[in-house]
């Protein structure tokens, strides 16, 4: 008698993959044969439109309508393809099939649409004009007179889908025929491997009713064999017991194993009982390490001490926040549970890293309290000028005005730091979308430099361009580039003293462009320099202030540039100068 339920399953897991094995190996043939097909096609009408091409660049642009369309009828007839001429609007000045004068504007066909864009143009979708399914190809072409055309030369797949059918069927009809012979070959392999199986099901059964006497024997040496040798030895309810118990421990290693937050049971002599990946990783040693050790060898934290002999000397749960020793630094926070029992078995420590959460917090504190210092000091001098003048000021027609025009410049200072602010917001989270375009760096540079000359102009500084090359591209998003650049020489304008120099370049290296903003101002000191791209970082914050500057737009050209897949580099040295190197991916089509 054979168990049905095993019988099946077994036949199933041989069947199955064979089966699955035979499909995939059809359907990856026929997807091959039907891609080389039209590939093959394909190449054969790209061939014979190049041939149309120059037969029209040479002869039949100069040809009448009727002329060229009695041409393109014997090529099609020739060829036995359908040979089509649109021009650059989408009008069919030719056709080898109907008669051109009654077919439709075709600009908005796929095929065209790519031969204009990009020099070739194929579409394979089905004949509104023929009812059929065709396989269309497109150049353009340059004609002798006049604006451009497309010679578009199409075929039908019909004969290469009977083609393909018919390949289907055959080896689908020999996959089925060879499906069939291995499932009766399984189905009958599958019968001799399972008919000892009865032997050992009637023995379990005795098993279970509580008869542990009768003898399990079955005489085979393969893995049956062993099967009935180690159920002869499971004749006992503890040896079921501890399996069972082995396996959920499994299970637990697994579940604890895959958490990120680290897990340790210690004794009650803090003794490391079990410790899971995570515990190691957050610790910085090895799991391998730390079991079976006394938790004072594995961990130099005295918070870590103090907590296992608090939960272990009482009932309670204790929590808290400490900083882990190490080479990684890293803040954990750690929850203590003490095992049930009397006396205290030991206790389970969690631990969570929180390093993240709270370095997040901090820059959330510093940005408000950057943001809150930065918004008092305008809106402090607006208060205080706007108090003068109700008290009387506004009648002073020596001082009214100058501090209405005071009021204006804080208002102008106070709307373009929070215009920074939203910049940088939107930039650093990812939700501006830029459209990232082959950028002319010296048409753009020149806009920025001219609009920048006045002002150099007022601080009697030079502001030249050094252009070594004209014709230089670089991906990125065009309105992006125009701030990175116009905030470099904003700021190098700002900090250069009266009659200095501002000078901007670009260059190209190899499969980059670099545009360079250079100065002889102030200079940077090298203690400064790792960190001028921070938000709100002034090297001398009264002097910045002083000058008009928000402290965000060296914040806003770093993010740019790297949304650019880009990088920014400052060279400078104390009272002689500075230059900002901005490189980005170069483009070699406008």
């Amino acid at each position: 008698m054979r168990p049905a339920r095993l019988f099946w399953k077994i036949l199933l897991t041989y069947a199955v993959p064979n089966i699955l094995v035979a499909v995939t190996f059809l359907v990856v043939v026929s997807t091959w044969q039907r891609a080389s097909a039209l590939r093959q096609v394909g190449e054969q009408l790209v061939d014979t439109a190049r041939v149309v091409a120059t037969l029209y660049r040479r002869d039949l642009a100069d040809r009448t309508d009727s002329e060229r369309q009695q041409e393109l009828r014997d090529l099609g007839k020739a060829t036995g393809l359908r040979i089509t001429i649109v021009a650059a609007d989408g009008r069919v000045l030719g056709d080898s099939a109907e008669d051109f004068r009654r077919m439709v504007n075709h600009s908005d066909r796929p095929e065209i649409q790519q031969a204009l864009a990009d020099g070739l143009g194929k579409s394979v979708r089905y004949s509104s004009t023929l009812g059929v399914s065709m396989y269309y190809v497109a150049i353009p072409v340059n004609a002798n007179v006049g604006a451009p055309v497309v010679v578009r030369v199409a075929s039908e797949l019909s004969a290469i889908h009977r083609e393909i059918h018919g390949a289907w069927w055959l080896l689908w009809s020999l996959a089925c025929a060879t499906g069939l012979l291995a499932i009766g070959l399984t189905y009958a392999m599958v019968g001799r491997l399972i008919k000892p199986m009865g032997e050992l099901t009637a023995a379990t059964r005795v098993l279970a009713g509580g008869d542990y006497n009768q003898p399990i024997d079955v005489h085979r040496d393969d893995e049956i064999g062993q099967l009935g040798g180690a159920l002869e030895h499971m004749r006992t309810d503890l040896l079921t017991r501890v399996r069972d118990l082995r396996e959920s421990r499994q299970q637990l290693a697994t579940v604890l194993g895959s958490m990120r937050e680290g897990v340790l049971a210690i004794d009650a002599r803090q003794r490391i009982m079990f410790a899971n990946e995570a515990s190691g990783e957050l610790l910085n040693v090895g799991v391998t390490d730390i079991t079976n050790r006394p938790i004072r060898e594995v961990t130099r934290s005295r918070e870590m001490h103090e907590t296992a002999q608090r939960v272990l000397a009482q009932e309670d749960s204790f929590e808290l926040e400490f900083e882990a020793p190490g080479a990684v630094r890293r803040r954990l926070m750690l929850r203590a549970t003490r095992l049930p029992g009397d006396p205290c078995p030991g206790a389970v420590i969690v631990l969570h890293d929180v390093s993240e959460v709270r370095r997040l917090e901090n820059l959330r504190q510093e940005l408000v309290a950057n943001v809150s210092h930065e918004l008092k000091t305008p809106l402090s001098s607006i208060k205080a000028y706007s108090e003068t003048l109700r008290l009387g000021a506004i009648n002073d027609p020596d001082h009214n005005l100058k501090f209405l025009a005071n009021i204006e410049e804080q208002a102008d200072r106070l709307h373009q730091l929070i215009q920074d602010l939203l910049q940088l917001a939107r930039v650093e989270s990812g939700q501006q979308a830029f459209e990232i375009t082959s950028v002319d760096v010296p048409d753009l540079v020149r806009v920025c430099v001219e609009q920048r000359m006045a002002e150099a102009a007022a601080k009697s500084i030079q502001l030249e361009i050094e252009a070594s090359d004209d014709n230089l591209l670089a991906l990125a998003d065009e309105e992006g580039l125009y701030t990175i650049i116009e905030n470099l020489i904003s700021n190098a304008i700002r900090y250069t003293p009266e009659n200095g120099e501002v000078r901007v370049s670009w260059r190209a290296e190899a499969d980059r462009a670099v545009i360079s903003v250079s100065d002889t101002g102030i200079g940077i000191a090298p203690k400064h320099q790792s960190r001028i791209f921070e938000r709100f970082y002034r090297v001398d914050k009264a002097r910045s202030r002083e000058l008009g500057g928000t402290g965000l737009g060296l914040s806003i050209v770093k993010h740019l540039v790297q949304a650019f897949g880009g990088q920014v580099a400052v060279t400078s040295k104390l009272g002689e100068g500075t230059r900002f190197d901005v490189t980005l991916r170069r483009s070699d089509e406008p």
